[in-house]
């Protein structure tokens, strides 16, 4: 995918590709922050409704900001992210 595709959203309206993958990165934070257990990349897709490219996407740009750790045991939200939403920041 080039920086300057776009995809369709829900409403009709196409939306440049990266606010796709910065939507799906919320939507997989908050879901690892609702819970304590990690989740399979598999779970992941499977929540975001969407193949795993997205998902894939979203899990390397959330850890490449130190937000979630990756493992044998799946995908967790990091200490510093949990810090950061017990501060309601």
């Amino acid at each position: 995918m080039q920086a300057n595709d776009t995809i369709e959203v829900e409403d009709g309206t196409e939306s440049p590709a990266g606010d796709r993958v910065q939507q799906a990165e919320r939507a997989v934070i908050c879901a690892l922050l609702a819970g304590s257990e990690a989740w399979t990349e598999q779970e992941i897709a499977r929540e975001l409704g969407d193949g795993q490219t997205l998902a894939a996407d979203a899990i390397a740009g959330l850890q490449r900001s130190g937000l979630v750790n990756v493992g044998k045991r799946g995908v967790w939200a990091s200490r510093a992210a949990r810090a950061m939403d017990e501060l309601e920041v």
